[in-house]
């Protein structure tokens, strides 16, 4: 249910963050809403180690294989393709390329490192997405240190002016010195209140645990195939455990048993869990 909750508000904002905490099913929210919207095609901006995780999502959640993965820039990028996926230090240098395609929506995963806004990699998303109807920016964390890093989020977003620009947010979230030093924070809750109303969507595990399925646990004994092989190795050890506590020089030879025991116990539970 509230992953439902999560699509619609995403449907409905269309250029939004969600804030949802780890494991809470933002990719699969996402996918629902651009799905949704038919707001294709879609640019989804993650991290390189992220860019098949996001394939396999997609190819699960919506049964499409027309997908798009810009691993490397000497490639270019294939167009005519539902979803294009790249991570954000290739953004600059495929810009001219990226903004010419006429996409309907984008996704920025990770969105708490957009990092600074004038660096090239900012400036090129900016770029690329400033006239692109349906926006997304994904992350569990928001805020990781300061409340005014919600700015770049909000700036990729196209909403910071609905927060007075980014001082207009600073001035009335926290205490501002003659010389522009940003000082205590204050109004936090407010400003809690208006990203909420406006462009945020973020539960936590605590908030919606009673929707989220209950995990089973099963335990299944299964016989090992090399229990002989075990047996004598595990006795071999008993006997270096008693020596021992009398002599440390047997101390590292049983350390060296305990590694190839367990190697043993793999190699025993191989056709068992095979089958």
């Amino acid at each position: 249910p509230y992953q439902k909750a999560g699509i619609r508000y995403m449907v409905e904002t269309k250029r939004c963050l969600n804030g949802d905490t780890v494991r809470l099913g933002k990719t699969l929210q996402s996918l629902a809403a651009i799905h949704h919207l038919k707001a294709y095609p879609a640019l989804i901006i993650c991290k390189a180690g992220l860019m098949y995780n996001w394939k396999a999502e997609i190819i699960k959640t919506l049964g499409s294989d027309n997908i798009y993965l810009c691993e490397k820039v000497s490639r270019g990028v294939q167009l005519e393709k539902e979803f294009i996926i790249v991570n954000p230090e290739k953004l600059s240098k495929l810009k001219d390329t990226l903004k010419a395609y006429n996409f309907q929506s984008t996704v920025f995963d990770e969105a708490h490192s957009c990092g600074n806004p004038n660096t090239a990699k900012f400036k090129a998303l900016q770029e690329i997405t400033k006239k692109v109807p349906v926006r997304y920016a994904l992350t569990g964390t928001p805020i990781r240190n300061k409340a005014h890093e919600i700015c770049n989020i909000l700036n990729y977003l196209g909403r910071l002016s609905e927060f007075g620009g980014k001082w207009g947010l600073i001035n009335e979230h926290y205490h501002v010195s003659e010389d522009f030093r940003i000082g205590e924070a204050k109004n936090l809750n407010l400003l809690h209140d208006k990203l909420k109303s406006l462009c945020m969507v973020r539960r936590t595990k605590e908030e919606v645990l009673k929707e989220v399925p209950t995990k089973n646990f099963i335990s299944i004994e299964i016989p090992l195939s090399n229990r002989r092989e075990y047996d004598s190795l595990t006795a071999e050890i008993q006997q270096l455990t008693t020596k021992a506590k009398k002599s440390l020089e047997y101390a590292a030879e049983k350390k060296g048993r305990l590694f190839e025991l367990r190697k043993v116990l793999g190699v025993g539970k191989v056709a068992a869990i095979a089958e």
